[in-house]
């Protein structure tokens, strides 16, 4: 019976949300290593202030599980309704969506797409969309879904005027070209 009352004092003195000396939280660090379960324990707490204080608008949150291919953790994420889906990172300008795209997790992408309210032509800072960040690493699956959901630009241009098309031809990703080629004489 002691032992109970010590370990409930601990956890309501304890600051779950408190940064460590590199400025992560114990939720950061199971977004960043894909802890669903860990995840979902400290959402359930209703201790977690996503969208304030150090969670400010959840988006660091979102593209550290979208960049590293998540899925089950950017659902939980989603589902707690604080998430800016559109964020950006203030080093390279990329959205969850483009994270997820250049790293090729379609399920990550999928999971976005179904949200109905991603930006899916949002470029980073050198003017790259999820389509052409995409292209640059050949994943077919990804730009399947993009251009799928009929609502993106397949002729976006970068700052250096070039599209997912000649991102795709340049490294000889094959399928890739393909699949945009074949886009484009359906809509021509």
């Amino acid at each position: 019976m002691a032992m109970l009352q010590k370990l409930d004092e601990f956890t309501t003195t304890t600051c779950i949300d408190e940064k460590d000396s590199i400025g992560r939280t114990p939720l950061s660090w199971a977004v960043l290593r894909g802890h669903a379960a860990v995840v979902k324990l400290l959402l359930d707490t209703g201790r977690i202030r996503i969208g304030t204080g150090n969670h400010k608008n959840g988006g660091e949150l979102l593209r550290s599980a979208a960049q590293n291919g998540h899925a089950a953790v950017v659902e939980l994420l989603l589902n707690t309704g604080k998430v800016d889906i559109n964020a950006t990172r203030r080093s390279d300008g990329r959205t969850p969506l483009c994270l997820a795209a250049r790293e090729g997790h379609a399920a990550v992408v999928q999971l976005l797409l179904d949200t109905g309210t991603v930006d899916m032509d949002a470029k980073d800072a050198h003017g790259l969309s999820p389509l052409s960040l995409a292209a640059v690493s050949g994943h077919v699956a990804v730009a399947k879904l993009l251009l799928g959901t009929g609502k993106i630009n397949a002729d976006a241009k970068d700052q250096y005027g070039r599209t997912a098309l000649s991102r795709a031809a340049e490294g000889g990703h094959t399928a890739f070209v393909k699949l945009l080629l074949d886009f484009g004489q359906s809509r021509c």
